[in-house]
């Protein structure tokens, strides 16, 4: 259900692209993702921020530290696994 996208960022404003997918590897939209703080980033969160028709949901302007990306809920009809993964993000990139 999460496929994660990390571009190359600008300096300082790292922008991450997650994709949700259905079992079919199809793009899912309805899913919400949010990302926390883990560590020393602990108390920090962006989002949440909703899949699209193309299943992506963009998070702009993230910030240095270690951050776990989560499912926080999907749609109607599908099963809620509480997919996540982490993310670590140094000098903006």
């Amino acid at each position: 259900l999460l496929a994660l996208s990390v571009p190359a960022f600008a300096a300082g404003s790292p922008t991450v692209t997650v994709k949700a997918v259905d079992e079919d590897s199809e793009p899912m939209a309805g899913v919400v993702f949010e990302i926390r703080g883990t560590g020393d980033s602990e108390g920090t969160s962006f989002g949440p921020e909703t899949s699209g028709t193309d299943g992506l949901a963009v998070f702009d302007e993230l910030q240095n530290g270690a951050f776990e990306i989560t499912v926080k809920s999907v749609p109607e009809g599908y099963a809620y696994t509480g997919d996540s993964c982490s993310l670590k993000i140094e000098n903006g990139s």
